[in-house]
Parts: structure tokens; sequence; C-alpha cells
């Protein structure tokens, strides 16, 4: 609810909350950098809320 908050409240483009959700799936499950977290939601996991997800 804080990140839906604050994003609400600025320009951002993208879906934060996912991005973030994203990346502690990653570092939980298969540990990479945030250059690969990308790739990682793209090829490696099925969910369909990463399907828009694209490295910024």
């Amino acid at each position: 609810r804080i990140l839906e908050k604050f994003c609400s409240e600025s320009r951002v483009e993208f879906n934060v909350v996912e991005a973030v959700f994203a990346m502690v799936l990653n570092r939980l499950i298969d540990p990479h950098s945030k250059l690969r977290v990308s790739e990682w939601a793209q090829e490696d996991v099925y969910e369909p809320r990463f399907s828009d997800l694209q490295l910024h």
C-alpha cells in the first residue's frame, strides 16, 4: 500500500509494486543481479503479472 500510494503521487510509468515483488522473489528463489531479474521474470518463472516488466 505504501508503494502504491507513493507511485500514485509520482509520474512513474511502470508497475513499481510488481517490479519490487519480482526482485524480492528473485532474491529468495534464485538470486541474481538486478539486471538479470528482468530476464528471470520473463524466462524462468511463470507469473502472468510479470509479462509487462521490462528492464529500465
